[in-house]
């Protein structure tokens, strides 16, 4: 599950500083409320601005991890069954 982001912590995402970052939510007309930016208004940003390289990246690694995990734990099973 992912967690609330603040406004800096998006910016840093992108490469650039709050300031920037609030021009560009603007420049395309995404309003999300003050405070902490929920998972829901992350997406929201995402699907208007583009996903930063580093939460792409973050997404392959932890899908790549996942499978990992699956594969081994067949294995695992598979060794049981024999």
């Amino acid at each position: 599950m992912e967690k609330s982001k603040t406004r800096q912590e998006m910016a840093k995402e992108y490469g650039v500083d709050r300031k920037t970052f609030y021009l560009m939510l603007k420049r395309m007309d995404v309003s999300i409320p003050p405070g902490l930016i929920l998972p829901k208004f992350q997406e929201l940003i995402y699907n208007q601005l583009g996903k930063p390289k580093k939460v792409l990246e973050k997404e392959l690694f932890e899908q790549a991890y996942i499978q990992t995990l699956a594969q081994a734990r067949s294995q695992y099973v598979s060794l049981e069954e024999k």
